[in-house]
């Protein structure tokens, strides 16, 4: 995955679920893949490994954020 930002304050992490129909309780934090940004611009890659049925990137600004989280890029 890729992620980019600008001057994003937050917390963002990627969730996987094994359900062929998945409700928002059948999402699970993939395991070492939550990430905290202060106010920073940067493109960031993570990798990860895991036979997943479906995968999401979920993001939780800071209050106070006035950054923007521009683009999330998924690789299979």
């Amino acid at each position: 995955m890729q992620v980019r930002y600008t001057n994003y304050t937050g917390v963002y992490k990627f969730q996987a679920t094994l359900s062929l129909n998945p409700t928002d309780a059948d999402f699970f934090d993939v395991t070492g893949q939550t990430y905290t940004v202060s106010g920073t611009t940067a493109v960031d890659y993570h990798t990860f490994v895991g036979n997943y049925t479906y995968v999401r990137f979920v993001h939780t600004p800071d209050p106070a954020n006035t950054g923007t989280l521009d683009k999330v890029v998924y690789r299979s």
